[in-house]
């Protein structure tokens, strides 16, 4: 699980969605919020060429899938997909 403080994952909106509506949390929308790889080698993973990080970052992709994530902004506002605001029930 990503814990950098501003990436939220799809467990961590679940889990804050209760309280959204009460503490004064904006949700935006944005359909430019993409799924992201689970697993992927760093640009700057130096022990390996270009095209052998492509391609492994394709067999990553494939093999572990992508995985949903959402932005917070200034701290009182929270950027999701249109398919995570539906997962969460939000009015569009």
């Amino acid at each position: 699980m990503n814990i950098q403080e501003d990436i939220l994952t799809m467990d961590k909106m679940l889990l804050a969605s209760g309280r959204l509506g009460m503490g004064g949390i904006r949700i935006q929308i944005s359909p430019l919020i993409q799924p992201v790889a689970r697993i992927q080698l760093r640009h700057n993973f130096k022990w390996c060429s270009e095209p052998c990080r492509s391609e492994m970052n394709h067999w990553l992709k494939d093999t572990f899938g992508t995985k949903e994530v959402c932005y917070m902004l200034n701290g009182n506002t929270i950027v999701v997909s249109p398919e995570q605001a539906a997962a969460l029930k939000l009015e569009v």
